[in-house]
């Protein structure tokens, strides 16, 4: 631009006006973009600053400017001292039965973890001993099921095994051999409830309702009546046969 004054002199007045208008219009321009970008800055910073707020130790709010002058802990022991002015100023915040609060929220928290955890060891033990009571009632009810079949069998008959022996008044015959007399006795006696075993009878008739009663309340209706049935036919056949014995209650 100055050049071109310079050489003003060869130029009419018509042309210098219009070239100093149009470098006037061309300064103008650069000054107005550079004071829009200065302003655009300016602004941008403040926003951080009035929303990027950071809290320290002490509790103080620090802006993103003041946070340059922030330097890290260079020890351990600074690390957990600023850790600990931390933890101060937080009890402080939330006041001064905090720790005490906590404690005790620790302390209850403990307390149900401990009862639920008893909780469910008597529930394993519960059912445990559930299932050892089932095994027992199933091995019992095994047990007489077996007892009424073996006495719903047909028993041997005495008279029938009986041997016949001969007279020992008569005079043996010369060259004859002489047999001893020969008592067989029958075997199913001891299976049977005798009058030396009283108790053992009743405490097997005592057993026989006790599982009839308990398969009618489970509901096993089927079940506790054929027992009963069973039962019930072979005191028919030891009453044939002349045992005494004792008749099941009917509920």
């Amino acid at each position: 631009m100055i050049d071109q004054i310079k050489s003003s002199a060869t130029m009419d007045d018509a042309e210098l006006r219009r070239t100093i208008a149009q470098e006037y219009k061309y300064l103008t321009n650069v000054f107005d973009q550079i004071k829009q970008f200065r302003q655009s800055e300016t602004g941008q910073e403040k926003q951080i600053e009035r929303h990027v707020k950071v809290t320290n130790r002490t509790g103080q709010i620090k802006t993103a400017t003041e946070l340059k002058d922030v330097q890290r802990a260079k020890t351990l022991e600074e690390l957990h001292q600023r850790l600990d002015m931390y933890k101060a100023s937080k009890a402080v915040k939330k006041g001064p039965r905090y720790e005490v609060n906590l404690k005790k929220k620790i302390k209850k928290k403990a307390k149900v973890a401990k009862a639920k955890e008893e909780r469910k060891k008597l529930a394993r033990a519960l059912t445990k001993e559930k299932r050892s009571e089932r095994k027992r009632e199933e091995e019992e009810e095994r047990r007489l099921f077996e007892a009424a079949n073996s006495k719903n069998e047909k028993k041997p008959n005495v008279k029938d095994m009986k041997v016949e022996s001969k007279d020992l008044s008569e005079e043996p015959k010369v060259g004859s051999i002489v047999f001893n007399k020969i008592d067989i006795v029958d075997e199913t006696e001891n299976d049977r409830p005798s009058k030396d075993r009283p108790k053992v009878a009743l405490d097997k008739l005592e057993k026989t309702q006790r599982l009839i009663s308990k398969l009618k309340e489970k509901g096993n209706v089927d079940k506790a009546a054929a027992i009963q049935k069973k039962v019930l036919w072979s005191n028919v056949m030891d009453k044939a046969e002349g045992v005494k014995v004792k008749t099941i209650r009917s509920e």
